[in-house]
């Protein structure tokens, strides 16, 4: 499993009045992998949850990083980041066929 590596984030995404938008962001995001990727295997069921929220982290990051906030599109945020996962992306590089 990848660690976050929190030494590259910006220091605004921690800040209290983010914490809202971190968590409504977060738990769309679990929503949205539990129901996009319909896997039967309990274990790569939650291998993807948790690589959802992992890329839907780096991504809030990033996001926090240019000024914008991503719990303005929350649903599209969510969605996008079960899609990218469920087509095959990581946070560190693309699954291995």
């Amino acid at each position: 499993m990848h660690q976050l590596d929190f030494d590259h984030c910006s220091a605004d995404a921690f800040v209290p009045s983010r914490r809202a938008a971190v968590l409504t962001c977060a738990l769309t995001t679990i929503r949205h992998a539990k129901i996009f990727p319909p896997i039967r295997c309990v274990a790569q069921r939650a291998d993807q949850i948790a690589e959802t929220l992992a890329l839907a982290w780096k991504w809030f990051v990033r996001l926090a990083k240019r000024g914008k906030d991503a719990s303005e599109f929350v649903t599209t945020f969510a969605t996008f980041a079960a899609r990218a996962v469920r087509c095959g992306r990581r946070v560190a590089g693309a699954w291995q066929a």
